[in-house]
């Protein structure tokens, strides 16, 4: 094997023909300024963010902090009133075996009403019940009697119609 050693030769470079050949000098260094004044104007840009930052949690924390807490609970907490409807009890075959229908009681102020014989007569047709036995539900000195239980809706909303006092 043999080595020859000549002159170092140099790569082709683009530059035009004619101009003279530019030596390798190895790779580019660009000098830093102060490495230590980028250190500091970073660090206080930090710092400047941190500080706003905080601000802005103890403001939000310490002074609007109640404000802020009753919001949160209004918010969360929401009364509302579900009716309890009941469903339709049904046999094997889908037959209807009990339904729920909404009902009322009457109830008078016997120690009120002066004209129990009058109210008898208009109240006996719609609850269905003996006017004698009415007249003897709206006399007395009690300050609560029944006049009828469970009575539909159709009913009761007759009833209003009368406008009774007692």
């Amino acid at each position: 094997m043999s080595t020859t050693q000549g002159p170092p030769q140099q790569r082709a470079s683009a530059a035009p023909p004619g101009s003279a050949p530019v030596a390798s000098r190895g790779p580019a260094t660009v000098k830093l300024r102060n490495s230590d004044r980028r250190l500091i104007w970073t660090s206080l840009a930090f710092v400047f963010i941190l500080t706003v930052l905080g601000a802005r949690v103890f403001e939000l924390q310490v002074i609007q902090g109640p404000k802020n807490a009753q919001k949160a609970l209004n918010t969360r907490i929401n009364t509302s009133v579900l009716p309890a409807l009941r469903g339709n009890i049904t046999d094997a075959n889908g037959v209807v075996l009990s339904t729920s229908m909404k009902a009322r009681n009457v109830i008078a102020d016997p120690s009120q009403i002066s004209r129990q014989a009058h109210y008898a007569d208009l109240l006996a047709p719609i609850v269905k019940v003996s006017k004698k036995e009415l007249i003897r539900r709206l006399t007395g000195t009690n300050r609560f009697s029944y006049v009828a239980k469970k009575i539909t809706m159709t009913q009761w909303k007759k009833i209003q119609k009368l406008d009774l006092v007692g």
